[in-house]
């Protein structure tokens, strides 16, 4: 009896860390979808740049589209859920100063946004999506209200912090920390992935939040924009060329996060 229930941790543990690794591989998926969708863009094979709603769009008019975009959907839950682990119950050990509580506050507002995505996913999949990036909705709405648009524009510097940080750690290897792969004869592959995939992100992160931070200095909500137009403007102002560097960088950092999955440390209690 005493052995059963001193097991019982354990096995929520080991449970927690796979439903984890599933949700990596469905965010690898997202992320390789929308770098191949902005590719084909890049070569004139597409008028559509990537998106997350489009790479959802893309699986779900594929054979069994229902079924894989509820897999994927379900996958993002356990992303979700470790996002919650480490913004409320600290399984990292960021603690309470300024550093700590901003880095947690990332991992708050991540959650919130994958469990949009995944509300998005289950409605398209019932067919009924309705409007699949309501982003200018609420910004509209913050800005009503009074600091909305400081709101607005604090968030866009935000963002901008977040995608420099994205760089940085994508130069200083960073991202290495706690994915082991001593044992991987792929390691030196695995990690320029990784490079590759962390500074593009983070550069189109850092476009985001230059539009929103335009949207709160010009009032207009509609200025805010996601993923695509990120692509979109760097294909006005570099040309297609840079653009489709950076959306085979995403699909570098989606190959990275099946890395992760397979290779990263997990744990949910400190």
């Amino acid at each position: 009896m005493n052995t059963f229930l001193n097991t019982q941790p354990v096995n929520k543990e080991r449970w927690l860390q796979r439903f984890a690794r599933f949700g990596f591989v469905s965010k690898g998926i997202v992320y390789c979808l929308m770098g191949i969708l902005t590719v084909l863009a890049a070569l004139g094979l597409s008028a559509e740049k990537g998106n997350k709603t489009e790479a959802f769009e893309v699986v779900y008019e594929q054979p069994f589209g229902k079924f894989l975009l509820i897999t994927i959907a379900i996958g993002l839950c356990g992303y979700v859920l470790l996002r919650v682990f480490q913004a409320f119950f600290d399984i990292d050990g960021k603690g309470k100063d300024a550093k700590g509580l901003a880095t947690r506050l990332g991992y708050a507002i991540s959650a919130i946004l994958y469990l949009s995505l995944v509300v998005y996913a289950i409605k398209l999949a019932s067919g009924n999506p309705g409007s699949g990036d309501q982003k200018q909705f609420f910004i509209s709405k913050i800005m009503h209200y009074p600091m909305g648009e400081w709101l607005i524009g604090i968030a866009g510097l935000i963002i901008i912090g977040s995608g420099i940080n994205q760089i940085y750690k994508g130069i200083s290897k960073k991202f290495m920390k706690r994915v082991k792969l001593y044992r991987s004869e792929y390691h030196d592959t695995f990690q320029k992935a990784g490079i590759v995939g962390y500074i593009s992100r983070g550069l189109v992160f850092a476009i985001i939040g230059y539009f929103l931070v335009r949207a709160a200095l010009d009032s207009n909500p509609r200025e805010a924009e996601g993923t695509d137009a990120a692509f979109e403007f760097l294909q006005q102002n570099f040309g297609n060329v840079l653009m489709g560097v950076v959306a085979l960088g995403l699909v570098a950092y989606g190959i990275f996060m099946f890395v992760r999955a397979r290779y990263e440390s997990f744990r949910f209690s400190q």
